[in-house]
């Protein structure tokens, strides 16, 4: 790791040595993972990285077999019949 000295305004450094303490880590740690969160979140909105392929939610059981035609009923719990 590298040191890096950075200057914050008095409320940000108190409430993120709370939150950190809350947290049970560092306020190194909670800096490191905040600016670790947003570089990747800007990555993604910048299309470095393709969020359909970083989901690994898999459904394991029986599907209704209408379910591709009722999809909207299913997940939203009503019907929207284009037709």
């Amino acid at each position: 790791m590298q040191r890096t000295t950075i200057m914050l305004p008095r409320e940000l450094k108190i409430r993120a040595a709370s939150k950190s303490r809350n947290m049970g880590i560092s306020l190194g740690q909670l800096i490191r993972e905040a600016l670790q969160k947003e570089i990747e979140s800007t990555e993604v909105s910048n299309g470095l990285q393709d969020c359909f392929y970083e989901d690994k939610a898999i459904y394991q059981g029986d599907s209704p077999p209408d379910f591709s035609a009722e999809h909207d009923e299913y997940l939203y719990g009503e019907s929207h019949d284009i037709r």
